[in-house]
């Protein structure tokens, strides 16, 4: 209540203050956004965000929008200036939207936005009201409290996903809200425990009014409790309040666990972006190191498969995500489907697949003299709920964790660059299964024995190849709606296939990896205003870890932020110098080397002058006391991108 009061009155001192004329103009703005963001979401979101036809140009990113590009090319927006305006050039000479000519109407309304600064909408606090790290907790303790949500032997295999620091943060759409849920839904589902039980789409269960914090029970996943520490032991934004509420509350979530790791919940815009890459791609979802053992583990038999033509088989001469020709077979396994590409670093000798269509060798191979040798593989097969898994190996059958990059890249770097990594990447290229492509190498083969000619007939089956890839893609595609669709399928958008959406994880990681400011830094503090934080820059403890460049209106690489230091990373050393929490272990602990340095006690004396909210070890030392404890309950509530498959994507 309290807080909700300062922020009517802030907002009545700012329109009286702005005058009417001003308030008008600031509403009028807002609205302009508004109009244009819709316009670009409508005209050009599907070719400049769904299905990227420029390789990483995204239409409702500003960041890309504003970038410099260089001396020789006009920037996609100049704001301020739309004769110096890539898009609006090529809206004034007709060339954009390709097919429909804007509406005079519309063409006007981005003018305008253009010149006005070609800022994006911003939710107001009214629109989207701030949630506390105590609310959060709160919001989790009386989830594992209520039996009739869960019952008492099920609460140790509860573990929760929040979305908060994205809800506060005004700049994020609501399009991008639900884009962030369906990632989380999709991650978790296609992370399962590839030797799980069969089972259906599990969906995180939303346990508050605005869906920022989710809940999953760990068995529905496959996943043990070992397997969810070696996650913790990666999450660098663990913590541990110090207010006297968040700690009361820790306690309280603390006792519903028979054993508990200290972590009370993980964002799930980290974990969407990290798990669903090696290392940890390959341990939820239980990946060996070895294409033998997958294969022994999904009831594949390669060589039998070829020797008694039960596999089916196509080629082509390039593909989406490779300059070399590449072989695709399909194999039957335990669950579904198994795919497997065969990679080449060049098109002569043994990998020129037009003369060796029939590889890969192995020991007694009756057409050894028209067998391919190939320097990798990718492969795609079926998770225990329907999703898709992925691996990719040497020639050898070792797994790896990246495809070199001379064989395969991804042109819109999902990963952060071109190289293709293993799981994050082949989703983002295989977002609606399987891919269609055309075979080149039934009748495109260069085979003069009549045995081999047969052998060539009885796999390169094109028309089974061709029903096989309509129904794994159809197969996914109802797995992805199931996944996907509750999140997505909301107001403008209820109608839309699941097609015409992005690839909600490559969209989530590539969000996540954009630089970070002061608004990006402040929401995940916990501030509800980016002056709180601004107002602590000056902190020398703060300074210390690298943030001048946000200080001066700069911005920070995300690793400079998560990147783990000995124990500690500096969002939670922040988080300590700033009396917002201490950083977790992943055994439970808390990070003793945050508490006790001298260092830090001088280096906070000495900034007292500088700031006077500047935290120190004396803060942390006498937080004990009745009062102090108070006073940091109320500043706490006040505040707070393939691989795998086939011919390419």
């Amino acid at each position: 209540m309290k807080i909700t009061w300062i922020r009517n009155t802030c907002l009545c001192l700012v329109a009286l203050l702005m005058g009417p004329a001003e308030l008008l103009h600031a509403q009028e703005e807002g609205g302009l956004a508004e109009e244009a963001y819709q316009i670009l979401k409508k005209r050009c979101y599907q070719c400049h965000g769904v299905s990227f036809k420029v390789a990483g140009f995204h239409i409702l990113d500003r960041e890309i929008l504003t970038e410099a590009r260089g001396e020789e090319r006009l920037q996609y927006i100049a704001p301020g200036n739309p004769e110096e305006s890539k898009l609006w050039k090529q809206i004034e000479y007709g060339a954009m939207p390709p097919v429909d000519e804007l509406p005079e109407d519309e063409a006007d309304t981005l003018k305008k936005w253009i010149e006005a600064g070609a800022e994006f909408p911003v939710v107001t606090a009214d629109e989207r009201p701030f949630i506390s790290r105590e609310q959060v907790l709160q919001t989790i303790y009386e989830y594992l409290v209520n039996i009739r949500k869960v019952q008492r032997q099920d609460r140790q295999f509860q573990r929760f996903f929040t979305l908060t620091h994205l809800h506060n943060n005004r700049k994020v759409t609501r399009t991008e809200l639900r884009l962030y849920r369906a990632a989380l839904s999709k991650a978790i589902n296609s992370l399962t425990d590839l030797e799980g039980r069969e089972t259906d789409i599990v969906l995180p269960k939303a346990i508050d009014e605005e869906q920022t914090v989710f809940a999953v029970d760990l068995r529905l996943l496959g996943w043990s409790e070992d397997v969810w520490n070696k996650v913790l032991a990666e999450y660098p934004y663990g913590l541990k309040p110090v207010s006297l509420e968040g700690n009361s509350l820790h306690r309280e979530i603390e006792e519903q666990y028979e054993l508990f790791d200290g972590v009370t919940h993980v964002r799930a815009d980290w974990f969407i972006a990290k798990a669903t890459r090696p290392p940890l791609y390959h341990e939820l979802v239980g990946i060996p190191e070895t294409l033998s053992e997958l294969e022994e583990k999904l009831g594949v038999e390669r060589q039998n498969d070829f020797l008694n033509a039960r596999l089916v088989r196509s080629g082509v001469v390039r593909s989406g995500v490779s300059a070399q020709n590449r072989m695709l077979d399909r194999h039957p396994s335990r669950r579904g489907s198994y795919w497997i590409s065969y990679d080449f670093v060049k098109n002569s000798g043994r990998g020129n697949l037009a003369r060796f269509p029939l590889g890969p060798t192995f020991d007694d191979h009756p057409f050894e003299e028209a067998a391919f040798e190939h320097a990798g593989n990718e492969i795609i097969f079926t998770l225990p709920n329907g999703m898709l898994g992925f691996m990719l190996t040497t020639s050898d059958g070792d797994r790896i964790d990246v495809g070199p990059i001379e064989i395969v890249w991804d042109a819109n770097e999902t990963s952060g660059t071109p190289q293709i990594v293993n799981g994050l990447s082949c989703m983002a290229c295989h977002k609606h299964g399987t891919q269609n492509f055309e075979d080149a190498l039934r009748e495109g083969h260069a085979l003069i024995n009549s045995d081999a000619r047969r052998k060539v007939e009885d796999i390169f089956r094109w028309n089974e190849m061709r029903r096989r890839l309509d129904e794994g893609r159809d197969s996914f595609l109802s797995k992805l709606t199931a996944a996907v669709g509750p999140f997505l399928h909301h107001e403008e958008d209820a109608q839309k296939p699941i097609q015409a959406f992005p690839e909600p994880i490559s969209a989530v990681a590539r969000l996540y990896n954009k630089e970070l400011g002061l608004n990006e830094l402040a929401t995940e503090l916990g501030y509800e205003e980016p002056g709180e934080l601004r107002s602590h820059l000056s902190n020398r403890g703060i300074l210390r870890l690298g943030l001048t460049a946000v200080r001066s209106g700069g911005t920070i690489k995300r690793s400079m932020w998560e990147g783990r230091e000995e124990i500690s990373t500096p969002f939670q050393e922040a988080a300590k110098e700033l009396n917002i929490g201490i950083g977790i272990t992943i055994n439970g602990g808390t990070d003793d080397s945050t508490t006790d340095s001298s260092d830090d006690t001088s280096d906070s004396e000495d900034d007292s002058s500088d700031s006077e909210d500047s935290s120190s070890e004396t803060d942390e030392s006498s937080s004990e006391s009745d009062e102090s404890s108070s006073d940091s309950e109320e500043s706490s509530s006040d505040s707070e991108e393939s691989s795998s498959e086939s011919s390419g994507s």
